[in-house]
């Protein structure tokens, strides 16, 4: 019972007089782990003063801060961070590690690790050069060497006018190189397929002229770019060398892409016409983004990125609440939109809460940013076909309908205006007719007239008239139709057929038989 006392006691004052956060510093390497965050295993310290150097950090007592997350975001912050953190190795295993920090967006890191003269500092960022990295890759890593049976101290120092999101990643040097070929080769199917889209639609838009394609390759483009300067291949890769722009980059390309994203949004689901509440609201919040991005020469980087950052979630509430609007009201296209939409919101917001540290870091979550914008992408090409294709459909009826009419204006008039004389014209019927049209040619006019005619109209009302007449044209109608000049009652012809005209009369009532006076009823000797 003593010795159970004793050992209790004992193990009360090392636990009080052990530095207690010490205990819980140390990360162990293990042999069977190929990677491992190591949020928890860190220590933070906060320098308002941004102006503690290492010396300082081992000489001076500094109130360390635990870490309990295994992607802690810090936030903005104006101030520098110290991180401090051990690592042990047990036995011999695989001798090369790798540090990795899994955020390209840091202005300055500094890493500082032992050496036989001390510490030896490494200093990356987005403001140095890719080339100058200790490790190329699209993040920031840093090789390491633990000794056997040795906790080994490390320090970092990260500073920044983006978010100070530090998701530090022990590996293995041979997991981290098979990562980063993995990682290759999907990236660049996944910015293929960007491309594929993007010159797909050119390719359509040279082919059928409609400007909603141009519009979409533009959306495309500006967040393709956004998407490299956000995950770090673009200062890697394609505007490397191009000092200080790297830090810029996710400012100017997240103006960019609000625009064109706002200007592809209205015109895919709205026509040039309209201009309603959504319209002036998009309107509005892109003067913003305008202002947000030129006052970044006033107000700095970081508060135009705040800034432009409440105007991309302000656009994206005002695009989720006029599509579901429109959705409502049985637009399909709306439902593309949406789905699209869908996808690339649901990706973003995964990976939110895996650096977060809310969802494990597992490939379907890391990668979900890339196939939500690859799926949201696809979808809006569908929409957009479907969009062609109502479209088509549309003037295909609007056409029909147009030219049914036509033909019933044109049987309408037909009625009243001879064909001949429209062949006359050399036009091919009266829609071909301009005002003052006109052909000069030799003719002979015969007309003929119903002797007394005005009398006996006095006698009739107009119903009657116009059955006289018709009792006159039935009669008067064939005689010219079958008469050698084939023209009607008025009878039109040229010098060539001139005479008979002028003899289709008198052979052609020769042998007919007198015309019935409906109100008579008798023969009508005026003709």
């Amino acid at each position: 019972m003593n010795r159970l006392y004793s050992f209790g006691l004992i193990t009360c004052l090392i636990l009080l007089f052990t530095p207690f956060r010490d205990i819980f510093a140390v990360y162990t390497i293990q042999d069977i782990e190929d990677s491992v965050l190591l949020g928890k295993y860190f220590e933070v310290y906060e320098d308002n003063t941004n102006s503690l150097t290492l010396e300082k950090i081992l000489t001076e007592k500094i109130p360390w801060q635990k870490n309990t997350v295994d992607s802690p975001n810090f936030g903005y912050k104006n101030s520098s961070l110290w991180i401090k953190f051990q690592v042990q190795k047990n036995h011999s295993i695989e001798s090369k590690h790798l540090l990795e920090i899994e955020y390209p967006l840091l202005d300055h890191v500094d890493f500082y690790f032992p050496s036989q003269t001390g510490y030896t500092k490494l200093s990356t960022g987005d403001n140095h050069p890719p080339s100058e990295r200790p490790t190329l890759s699209n993040y920031f890593a840093f090789p390491i060497e633990p000794a056997i049976g040795v906790e080994t101290v490390y320090y970092f120092r990260i500073q920044s006018t983006s978010p100070l999101i530090f998701p530090l990643k022990l590996w293995k040097e041979r997991a981290f190189r098979a990562k980063e070929i993995h990682e290759g080769v999907i990236i660049w199917i996944y910015y293929g397929i960007f491309i594929a889209i993007f010159l797909y639609n050119v390719f359509i838009f040279i082919m059928t002229r409609e400007n909603i394609h141009l519009i979409y390759c533009s959306a495309v483009a500006s967040y393709g770019l956004f998407s490299l300067a956000l995950n770090g291949y673009g200062g890697l890769y394609v505007w490397t060398g191009i000092r200080y722009f790297e830090q810029e980059a996710p400012l100017v390309f997240l103006a960019i892409t609000l625009v064109t994203h706002s200007v592809f949004f209205y015109s895919y689901l709205f026509s040039r016409s309209t201009k309603g509440l959504y319209y002036y609201s998009i309107v509005v919040l892109n003067i913003f983004v305008f202002l947000s991005f030129f006052a970044r020469i006033v107000i700095g980087y970081r508060l135009s990125i705040q800034m432009m950052i409440v105007i991309a979630i302000l656009i994206m509430v005002i695009i989720i609440v006029s599509s579901i609007h429109q959705a409502t009201l049985k637009k399909k296209l709306a439902y593309f939109y949406l789905g699209g939409f869908g996808f690339f919101i649901l990706g973003n917001l995964f990976t939110a809460l895996r650096i977060l540290g809310y969802l494990p870091s597992i490939a379907i979550i890391y990668w979900s940013p890339f196939i939500g914008s690859a799926i949201e992408m696809l979808i809006f090409s569908l929409g957009i076909g479907y969009r062609y294709n109502l479209i088509k459909l549309e003037k295909e009826r609007a056409e029909i309908s147009s030219l049914k009419e036509k033909v019933l204006i044109l049987n309408s008039i037909s009625r009243f205006v001879p064909k001949q004389f429209i062949k006359i014209l050399d036009k091919e019927d009266v829609s071909y007719l301009n005002l003052g049209d006109s052909k000069q040619v030799n003719m002979s006019v015969l007309f003929a007239d119903i002797r007394g005619f005005t009398s006996l109209s006095e006698n009739m009302n107009a119903e009657d008239t116009f059955k006289f007449i018709n009792s006159y044209l039935k009669r008067m109608g064939p005689v010219t139709i079958n008469s050698p000049t084939k023209n009607d009652i008025v009878c039109f012809a040229d010098s060539e057929e001139a005479p008979d005209c002028l003899t289709m009369g008198p052979k052609t009532f020769s042998n007919k038989s007198p015309i019935v006076n409906p109100i008579w009823d008798a023969t009508d000797k005026n003709l």
